[in-house]
């Protein structure tokens, strides 16, 4: 939607900076979203990638859908997927409405 903003992820290899693949193409992953319908991302300690989308009929209770990926090398395989139901405002909720994987250091 128009209030869903999109990153595509890159990997070092060491070698040469590739784009990270999903499905066979680019990843785009989505952040942001609107009163009904949120996208987010975040990088876990254990190396993989949460992938959340909250969708509501009605603003205020959610059904929130993550999908765990594993880098293999610049390729997102999927290793799970879960769900739940969550109220507006609500830890599950709004972290499908954000991007969180930290930042790069020197």
């Amino acid at each position: 939607g128009a209030s869903t903003s999109f990153a595509t992820p890159y990997r070092y290899d060491g070698k040469a900076l590739r784009e990270v693949q999903l499905d066979g193409s680019p990843a785009r992953l989505g952040f942001g979203g609107s009163v009904t319908h949120g996208d987010g991302f975040r990088c876990l300690a254990t190396g993989r990638l949460e992938v959340r989308q909250a969708e509501s009929a009605n603003g205020t209770s959610f059904s929130v859908h993550v999908t765990t990926y594993a880098l293999r090398a610049a390729t997102l395989v999927q290793v799970g997927s879960s769900a739940a139901r969550g109220a507006q405002g609500s830890p599950a909720v709004e972290a499908s409405y954000t991007a969180d994987c930290g930042s790069v250091g020197d």
